[in-house]
């Protein structure tokens, strides 16, 4: 029998991308680089993504092939719709428990690498513009 969430976390898929943002930096800067783009209202399309991130890690196969693999677990989490060159989207946000919202805040703190989060910069996350 495989794993199953606890029923008091119906969407599991908000514990996975809280997982991402804290373990795996550059999941966290590729999720980040959206965020703006779309509080922004600014159009990206993944050639676009792909030059910013190139500009913070550098260029090599390993990051274009990251960052593909980034994409699409993105949209088949659920978080984001579109790609190639057509512009990406925020997909429409995930509903959140206070519990889990708390989970997500110190997601944050751990991939920022910081020891305190204010009110104002938890609620306006551009990492956590999913939910």
């Amino acid at each position: 029998m495989g794993y199953r969430p606890p029923r008091s976390v119906p969407r599991h898929r908000l514990l996975q991308m809280g997982a991402l943002l804290s373990t795996t930096p550059f999941v966290d800067s590729v999720v980040a680089q959206l965020g703006r783009s779309f509080s922004l209202n600014e159009a990206v399309t993944v050639p676009d993504l792909r030059r910013r991130i190139v500009a913070v890690w550098g260029s090599s196969s390993t990051i274009n092939e990251a960052l593909g693999k980034t994409v699409t677990t993105l949209r088949r989490l659920g978080v984001m719709e579109g790609g190639g060159r057509t512009p990406v989207t925020a997909a429409p946000g995930l509903t959140v428990a206070s519990l889990v919202s708390t989970w997500l805040v110190h997601a944050v703190m751990l991939a920022r690498q910081v020891q305190s989060l204010d009110t104002y910069d938890a609620k306006n996350a551009a990492e956590l513009f999913w939910v």
